[in-house]
């Protein structure tokens, strides 16, 4: 008997490491060819997504990466085909930056000193308790407002938030399969 079998050939075109923050996107360009004239549809997955991220793959050159899942690429031993891994990290439930820093109200100074003027015609009443009563009831009022203080969730806590991708540096494995035959190539992805 005499015949070649089928193969393909699976390789990163450019960089096999990338770090990303979560929230972002992370890109692998990929290079698949026939061997020996191979043509034919490899199916591309991937494993070792890191929590909260999920994998997916673009098909032409510099196209955005859809829904998560697996993907076929159609090959020939006569041209190239490229796909794009994408790692998508988890976000996080709200802005980080707009939970950290509560909004300057312009306001602020002038609420704050009305809130220290306000009581001193009181003290002049004979009932100095109802004076000092009045004071402390404007103080704790008036001055948070006027100081712009807010809390927001997480704002407080070094925990990150629910949905990110945690830090870490993690493999991905792209895998390339073609009737009985399986190629892969590994990804090292940073999460900062």
């Amino acid at each position: 008997l005499a015949g070649a079998a089928e193969d393909f050939s699976i390789a990163v075109n450019g960089s096999s490491s990338v770090v990303v923050t979560s929230g972002e996107t992370a890109s692998f360009a990929l290079q698949l060819s026939g061997l020996g004239g191979t043509s034919g549809i490899v199916t591309l997955s991937c494993t070792g997504a890191p929590q909260n991220a999920t994998c997916s793959f673009g098909l032409a050159q510099n196209e955005m990466c859809p829904a998560a899942g697996a993907a076929t690429v159609p090959i020939s031993g006569a041209n190239t085909s490229t796909a794009n891994v994408c790692i998508a990290t988890g976000l996080a439930a709200a802005s980080t930056s707009a939970q950290r820093a509560a909004p300057e109200q312009p306001w602020g100074r002038d609420l704050s000193l009305l809130a220290m003027v306000l009581p001193l015609p009181f003290l002049a009443f004979r009932r100095r308790r109802t004076a000092a009563l009045l004071a402390i009831v404007a103080a704790i009022v008036l001055i948070p407002a006027g100081c712009g203080v807010a809390a927001s969730p997480g704002s407080g806590g070094t925990s990150p938030p629910q949905n990110a991708t945690p830090p870490g540096a993690y493999v991905i494995t792209a895998t390339g399969t073609m009737s009985d035959v399986t190629h892969s190539v590994a990804l090292d992805l940073t999460v900062q």
